[in-house]
């Protein structure tokens, strides 16, 4: 039986009481939850676990950014499998699940993360509302094609992420990059992503999350690269505006799964 831990960094903490009650919610639980909190109130955060009956592991990040965050967490977090998400998403009921059935269907990968496409209203030139569907078949503006040609120009890959340069990749000057064949064609992508990301045990002992000066965001090293298998996995992120309860909101990104329910 897999033991599932769910590490969550968090700056602030004003999401937590819509995440932890959807945790508690999995079909399977998970063993703990991990949250490295950075400028919250520990104790009343320990309290809302408590009151979702989920068992916590809280540790306070006084430096550094969420790339801090994920190396605080990996270290802490004891399970078989370790699962990332941010404070602001909120998972379905089978998220959990979801994540250990991929980890036994390909047994040989350490990480299994998401390829869903997150693609805004505004960037498709279509006036709708945020909570509308985007059917999974999209075709972009022509513009943003050419604009995303000219971009790869400007800002080339950093050498080791050359094979990644059609997808998402890592720029000379260390931000992240839509390469020009997202969403539309098949291509090469960096598979991490921090929102929907979970790992092996035997992964998480050989990487590290080592913070680059230059960068908040996560630069993954490891040992041996860890291999990824990327799966759609359905996730809701919540606005960054405080308010009503989610089912009473609009979330700006619908991540839709694919091969997944």
């Amino acid at each position: 039986m897999q033991s599932p831990s769910v590490v969550v960094p968090s700056k602030g903490g004003e999401y937590l009481r819509y995440l932890l009650p959807a945790l508690r919610r999995q079909t399977i639980l998970p063993r703990e939850v991990v949250l490295v909190l950075k400028d919250c109130d520990a104790r009343k955060v320990e309290r809302l676990c408590t009151q979702c009956g989920l068992h916590s592991v809280i540790i306070e990040q006084r430096e550094g950014h969420v790339t801090r965050a994920y190396e605080m967490g990996r270290k802490a977090a004891s399970g078989d499998i370790a699962i990332f998400t941010d404070d602001d998403a909120i998972p379905p009921e089978r998220w959990v699940e979801n994540h250990l059935r991929l980890h036994r269907r390909y047994s040989s990968a350490a990480c299994i993360s998401s390829r869903d496409i997150i693609l805004g209203p505004a960037e498709m030139g279509l006036k709708i509302g945020a909570s509308r569907i985007l059917p999974r078949k999209v075709r972009l503006p022509s513009a943003l094609k050419v604009n995303r040609w000219i971009r790869l120009i400007r800002s080339p890959p950093h050498p080791v992420m050359r094979r990644y340069q059609l997808g998402l990749y890592l720029s000379k000057e260390l931000r992240m990059v839509w390469g020009p064949y997202l969403p539309e064609k098949a291509c090469l992508s960096t598979p991490y992503k921090g929102v929907n990301m979970s790992f092996k045990r035997e992964a998480l002992d050989l990487m590290r999350l080592p913070e680059h000066p230059l960068v908040r965001r996560g630069l993954l090293r490891a040992a041996h690269r860890p291999p990824a298998h990327t799966e759609g996995l359905r996730l809701r992120i919540l606005p960054r505006q405080p308010g009503p309860p989610p089912q009473q909101r609009e979330p700006i990104q619908d991540l839709r799964p694919k091969g997944m329910g």
